[in-house]
């Protein structure tokens, strides 16, 4: 099973028992992809921040290095941030 199956993958608990991953967590780098063709653009930051504005006024700001997975949070971010730039 890759990354980009459509099929879920199959862990082990700690339990021994198994549990199957849907959502397997985006990069940093792959965040920052869907903003810049979304039309963001990175202002910079500081240390592993990143900024990131819209011509419409919207700002993200993501963190950590770009091969990190991302955190449920600023995946939420990100994505309601580009449906708020669709016409």
């Amino acid at each position: 099973m890759g990354r980009f199956s459509d099929s879920p993958e199959k862990t082990a608990c700690a339990t021994g028992q198994y549990r199957f991953d849907t959502a397997v967590p985006k990069k940093i780098r792959e965040l920052i992809g869907e903003l810049e063709r979304a039309g963001f653009v990175n202002r910079g930051g500081r240390g592993r921040h990143r900024n990131f504005t819209h011509p419409l006024g919207l700002r993200v700001t993501l963190s950590g290095q770009a091969g990190s997975d991302a955190h449920r949070y600023p995946e939420k971010e990100v994505r309601r941030k580009i449906e708020l730039t669709q016409p």
